[in-house]
């Protein structure tokens, strides 16, 4: 595959099934091995959309989704930081699609067709990336068509901060990691807090994609 032809890879955080793998595992080109990543990974455009969720209080997603982003931004070792572009006009776009929008946003009516009825995913990250491995577009689209979030702890509900660290794992390049106290372990249930916290497997992750000149 030349570096010129896209191509898509879905990875997604998944309510009962899940393929684990063990330590930080990198999303791969399957065609060439290629590992993604982002070509300029010190400032990587990220908005949140100002939609939100249905099932939040106006405005209360961005505190969390923000608490998501930090997690990952503190990582030492490593050049990987997520810029938020803030502008309200970013925020209100619908058009996630486009290149150039990496957007995380909630899918309340199934627009995206990734989340048919029945579905075990509760949430999932396309990654655009080039035969060489670069990541060329990515985002977070939360499953609020068929589950119901919170960012205070209602039962049977999703934790908002959780399920976006893991997702964000992804658009920054990891796959799933077989360890379950890692922020990539597959699996997630209603009212789960583990993941909002990066976990020593991460830390390599982010230092293998994108190591910093000392550490």
């Amino acid at each position: 595959m030349s570096c010129g032809t896209r191509a898509r890879l879905l990875v997604a955080a998944l309510l009962l099934l899940g393929a684990a793998a063990f330590a930080h595992i990198r999303l791969i080109n399957s065609s060439n091995g290629a590992k993604l990543h982002w070509a300029s990974p010190t400032s990587i455009r990220i908005v949140i959309s100002s939609a939100g969720s249905d099932d939040i209080q106006n405005g209360l997603h961005f505190p969390a989704l923000r608490n998501a982003i930090a997690a990952w931004n503190a990582e030492t070792g490593t050049t990987e930081h997520l810029t938020e572009d803030t502008s309200p006009t970013e925020e209100a776009r619908t058009d996630w699609p486009d290149d150039a929008l990496h957007q995380i946003l909630f899918d309340e009516t199934n627009s995206s067709g990734y989340f048919p009825a029945g579905t075990g995913i509760v949430a999932l990250t396309p990654v655009w990336f080039a035969g060489d491995g670069r990541i060329t577009d990515a985002d977070v689209l939360f499953n609020g068509s068929t589950y119901s979030f919170t960012t205070s702890g209602e039962a049977g509900r999703f934790d908002v901060q959780d399920v976006a660290t893991h997702e964000l794992g992804h658009f920054l390049g990891l796959d799933h990691s077989g360890w379950a106290g890692a922020s990539m372990y597959p699996y997630v249930n209603p009212t789960v807090l583990l993941h909002r916290s990066l976990s020593l497997d991460e830390t390599r992750g982010m230092r293998d994609a994108y190591p910093a000149t000392t550490l």
